[in-house]
């Protein structure tokens, strides 16, 4: 019934808007002798085509991406309980964060130094916990939770930074992954005052999701760090 509804509307609409330009296009033939009958009834037949063309596009062609409201809900959802176990140290039992990679290395010094490409891992978030055994393995996960931008799923996009392990160092290389571009079309005001859409993104287009390297470390381990690393503290 809304389909319907609109389509009349619609329609209701370009009949008012041919009658208006009949009457402009009568009186303004009766005083410019300049055009004739011929040429204002072509200017006449081309922006009523203009007008049918754009309605049939507007219900025929699907314009941008289906809104998944409940996906994005609970990506929303998976973010803030992510935050919530940072503290309470039970990062494994959340559920829908994904494992996007998984290292482990040897490890038998006293300390860990965290090398940090800065720039590259802005949006990357750095915890750390400490084990309750000296097992001789550094053990490191990359998780993530899912991913919007307007509206549209983009977690396959996350990429894992390079790590490498040297005389005592973890290397966290650069996440850069390929660039996504990406489009969306909304209605004009002529369409959206009569569906009470609005003119803009709604709030739940933003960006949604985000990312850690969780690195579990030896019970006896330290942790070192430049300034502009930040590390979160798992609970142990």
């Amino acid at each position: 019934m809304e389909f319907v509804g609109l389509i009349l509307i619609q329609l209701i609409f370009i009949l008012a808007i041919i009658f208006v330009v009949s009457s402009i296009i009568k009186k303004v033939s009766q005083k410019a002798a300049s055009f004739n009958a011929t040429t204002i009834k072509w200017i006449f037949i081309g922006y009523i085509t203009i007008l049918v063309a754009a309605t049939i596009f507007l219900f025929v062609v699907p314009i941008g991406v289906e809104e998944k409201n409940v996906s994005i809900n609970e990506a929303r959802q998976i973010e803030e309980n992510f935050y919530n176990a940072t503290h309470e140290g039970n990062l494994e039992k959340i559920e829908g964060l994904l494992t996007i990679d998984e290292w482990e290395f040897s490890f038998e010094e006293p300390v860990l130094h965290l090398n940090l490409n800065q720039g590259d891992q802005s949006s990357m978030r750095i915890l750390v916990k400490n084990k309750d055994t000296n097992d001789g393995n550094v053990n490191i996960v990359h998780y993530s939770t899912p991913y919007f931008t307007l509206g549209v799923d983009v977690t396959h996009v996350v990429r894992s930074p390079q790590l490498e392990m040297i005389n005592g160092t973890l290397e966290i290389g650069s996440t850069w992954g390929e660039p996504v571009r990406m489009a969306k079309f909304h209605k004009e005001f002529t369409i959206t005052q009569f569906t009470g859409e609005g003119m803009f993104y709604d709030g739940h287009l933003s960006r949604v999701g985000t990312n850690a390297l969780y690195i579990k470390v030896p019970a006896n381990v330290e942790i070192s760090a430049a300034d502009y690393v930040h590390i979160e503290y798992v609970r142990p």
